[in-house]
């Protein structure tokens, strides 16, 4: 599942579009430094926005996506074109892993379940894909009934669809 671009998704509220440098500060202000953000996740908190600004360097350069596969769509609310979140796709080849999280000011707004679902649809048109698999906290009560919403079924810890 190799990118030659990154494509721009766009629903009714969100676009999901490749990161820009400048979206570092606000992602790091709204998600990546936020504590209660990475609960879940095996990353920590960002403790500075340098931190934020590699990942989008790294993960989410439209000009040349790696090499990889993998990639981060930017989450952003589509009238003010404010990062919100994002959602990483992780390429092995048959098969994708993804995950996703926004700021804690969008929580509860089914928001990830319109960009997920946006995301989701685009990544099976690429030829060759069999399966997205995912894993999540069994905590992690809103991500849960996201994947649920998509479709994921449960296997143990994590979902596959």
């Amino acid at each position: 599942m190799t990118l030659t671009t990154i494509p721009v998704l766009h629903t009714a509220r969100l676009t999901l579009r490749p990161g820009r440098p400048d979206d570092a500060q606000t992602l790091f202000e709204g998600y990546c430094g936020d504590a209660e953000c990475s609960t879940y996740l095996q990353r920590r908190a960002h403790t500075e926005v340098a931190q934020t600004a590699t990942m989008l360097a790294t993960w989410s350069n439209p000009d040349a996506p790696r090499a990889d596969g993998n990639f981060i769509w930017v989450i952003a609310l589509n009238d003010s074109d404010r990062p919100i979140g994002v959602f990483v796709v992780i390429a092995g080849g048959h098969q994708c892993e993804v995950h996703y999280g926004i700021a804690r000011a969008y929580w509860g707004q089914g928001l990830v379940t319109e960009a997920a679902q946006n995301a989701v649809q685009a990544l099976w048109q690429r030829p060759g894909l069999t399966r997205i698999w995912t894993i999540c906290d069994v905590d992690n009560h809103g991500s849960r009934r996201v994947l649920e919403k998509l479709g994921f079924a449960w296997k143990e810890n994590f979902a596959m669809r």
